[in-house]
């Protein structure tokens, strides 16, 4: 037996869940970020954290990683342009440090990836457009009328 002390579960959110968002256009911003080795220490990974930002999934989380090398270039390759693509959406040409990308909405393209052996389903980013980009189909759980971005813009504090 654990003793728990005076812990008390009214205190606390709801758990959110961990069922892939529907495919689509999200308004969305990274929250966190770091550099890893891959599960195979074959190279290196950017792992980063997005928030989604506006509509009926606002505060779900999507986590994406970036092979920033590996030991098959192809995979390096595909990985430093997804990032790429991603620091262009937010208006950034030149990297130094991850959190330069933090807190700058843009436009993520969510596609579901099938369950796989001991993992369900989850989402993968499949494009990048800036915040202010005209998408194709109306964002997830954002009536047409409303705008795309935040009222009062993320970086901005109080």
């Amino acid at each position: 037996m654990a003793n728990l002390g005076n812990f008390n579960a009214n205190e606390h959110a709801e758990m959110q869940s961990f069922d892939p968002l529907p495919a689509g256009e999200y308004l969305a911003q990274v929250v966190s970020s770091e550099v890893k080795s891959n599960s195979k220490n074959t190279g290196e990974l950017l792992k980063m954290e997005w928030d989604i930002l506006d509509g009926e999934y606002t505060g779900r989380k999507v986590f994406a990683n970036y092979n920033l090398s590996h030991s098959n270039p192809k995979a390096a390759e595909i990985g430093q342009r997804e990032l790429a693509a991603a620091c262009r959406a937010m208006g950034q040409g030149s990297v130094q440090d991850s959190e330069q990308l933090h807190a700058i909405p843009c436009i993520i393209k969510l596609k579901i990836r099938p369950a796989k052996g001991d993992y369900g389903p989850s989402n993968d980013i499949s494009d990048y457009k800036p915040a202010g980009a005209t998408v194709a189909t109306p964002l997830q759980g954002v009536t047409p009328q409303a705008p795309a971005q935040p009222s009062k813009p993320v970086w901005q504090t109080s």
